[in-house]
């Protein structure tokens, strides 16, 4: 059974790859033809967003580590 802190956790995660696959088909598909410098932002923009995914879905493993413990009293 989920918790809130695990659906808030899991809803983050979900956003945050929804927003890599937007970013990276920005890069990979552009509406017209990009500056360098504005390639250069669109790829840091995906680098943060990323390392921000990423981040998430750590947290979301931590979080259900420590209930798995939580549940067979490892306290």
């Amino acid at each position: 059974m989920r918790d809130e802190e695990e659906l808030r956790l899991l809803a983050i995660a979900e956003a945050c790859h929804s927003e890599e696959i937007a970013a990276s088909d920005l890069l990979t598909n552009p509406h017209q033809s990009l500056l360098y410098a504005e390639y250069q932002r669109l790829i840091e923009e995906l680098r943060a967003k990323r390392v921000k995914g990423h981040q998430s879905r750590i947290a979301l493993k931590a979080h259900r580590y420590k209930m798995g413990l939580e549940r067979h009293n490892f306290k």
